[in-house]
């Protein structure tokens, strides 16, 4: 019996060559199939696309416009991009069928080669793009072309139906919104295209551009507001969520007006202002006498940096503080003579707007066994009975300070005869 023996010096490379062959054409033909799909599906997306490429020319048919136009004369029409002579009849329609025994036609329609959608993107193919995108018009979605245009064309743009400015409004109903107190200049004039795309967009609302970008092509102080260090998110991200795109009863424009409009993201500062002490929110002022609405320099959409926003208001007591030692103190890091180191900006159940309950408040500074007259009563149950209130600091001192030491309130003995004036009859001049 013999022995095979392998062959090791290279006896077996042809033999490894033609089963490498077949291996290597089912590759080839693999690229050449994904080769012609990617060119198929290029095709179909094309916007150059002729209509001689899908539709073969109607110059051999016998069947000319001039015949069309006798049975159909309202819409055979010239000197439109849909002219006879520049798109012949049968690059859409496809001739009459033979008549029944009658003389009528054996079927009724329009005679389309093909679908309304897929006509019109073979000429439109960038119309037809749009099919890819997120948010479509119902009528474009459903290739119903000739819900807004007339094939055949008319004397209004694009072969509209109606003029642009009433078209839109035959489905969206608008006629109960003109009585509304404010109307976006656009809605007024029924621009409607000037912010919206008539077939699709890849963005909610079918707007031309994501918000804000679309309202910042107008309202360029706002885009100035936006480039500002601190921002409002919502301003930032989507206009819509504090503004009505169409008609408000508010201006500007807004969709509640404030401060419940901003009691909608902010509901911990709608139980302030309804505490005890609380600035006067509705009423003389609102949330934008003291914030911007879109973007600030400073912290908390701010108007002004730390006192001047008080200072608006309040220009007498931060100009009286800034004398006292007041003025350059700190509580709690805060910035030395800020109001805020004694006040709270929206409301607390202690007047007027304090941290805290008063006497506690200036207790943190001034240690009890400082005052001069430890034995003086404060607190309850003493009453002031000059201010008709509960004895505290504020009854003999002004904490914005005075012309008098210590920013007591009257000069010396004047302070205490305010609350005990029978106690003078009893001194003696010296």
């Amino acid at each position: 019996m013999t022995e095979t023996v392998p062959d090791l010096g290279g006896g077996g490379q042809p033999e490894r060559k033609e089963r490498r062959r077949p291996l290597l054409g089912r590759l080839l033909l693999a690229v050449l199939l994904a080769v012609i799909l990617i060119v198929l599906l290029a095709i179909r997306s094309c916007s150059f696309l002729s209509l001689n490429t899908i539709v073969p020319p109607a110059g051999g048919s016998k069947v000319s416009a001039e015949e069309c136009r006798k049975c159909h004369p309202d819409t055979v029409r010239s000197g439109i991009p849909h002219a006879s002579d520049k798109v012949p009849c049968l690059r859409c329609h496809r001739t009459h069928p033979l008549s029944g025994a009658d003389g009528a036609p054996r079927e009724r329609g329009t005679y389309l080669i093909a679908s309304q959608r897929e006509l019109c993107v073979i000429c439109h193919g960038s119309v037809g793009k749009a099919y890819d995108d997120a948010h479509q018009h119902p009528p474009f979605k459903l290739g119903e072309c000739t819900v807004c245009h007339d094939p055949h064309g008319t004397v209004y743009p694009k072969m509209l139906k109606q003029p642009p400015n009433t078209l839109c409004t035959t489905c969206h109903f608008v006629a109960d919104m003109d009585s509304a107190k404010q109307k976006h200049p656009p809605w007024a004039a029924r621009d409607c295209i000037g912010c919206h795309s008539p077939h699709a967009s890849d963005y909610p609302g079918m707007t031309k551009e994501k918000q804000p970008d679309v309202c910042l092509e107008c309202h360029k102080n706002v885009a100035g507001e936006l480039s500002q260090a601190v921002t409002h998110n919502p301003a930032g991200e989507a206009c819509t969520k504090c503004h009505l795109p169409h008609v408000s009863e508010y201006a500007p424009m807004l969709k509640a007006p404030p401060p419940r409009l901003c009691y909608t993201c902010h509901a911990s500062v709608e139980a302030l202002f309804s505490a005890a002490s609380h600035h006067p929110v509705p009423g003389q002022v609102n949330c934008t006498s003291c914030h911007f609405p879109h973007g600030s320099p400073f912290a908390k959409l701010l108007h002004a940096k730390g006192n001047d926003v008080c200072r608006a208001c309040h220009a007498d007591k931060v100009e009286k503080t800034a004398l006292t030692p007041h003025g350059k103190t700190s509580r709690q890091g805060r910035e030395p003579g800020s109001c805020q180191n004694c006040h709270v900006p929206h409301g607390s159940q202690w007047g007027p707007l304090l941290a805290k309950r008063q006497v506690p408040l200036c207790g943190e500074c001034h240690e009890r066994k400082t005052h001069p007259q430890e034995n003086h009563p404060f607190d309850a149950p003493a009453v002031d009975p000059w201010h008709e209130q509960t004895m505290r600091c504020s009854s003999c001192h002004d904490p914005h300070g005075t012309q008098f030491p210590r920013m007591v309130r009257k000069e010396k003995d004047g302070l205490c005869l305010t609350c005990h004036p029978g106690v003078g009859l009893s001194f003696v001049a010296l």
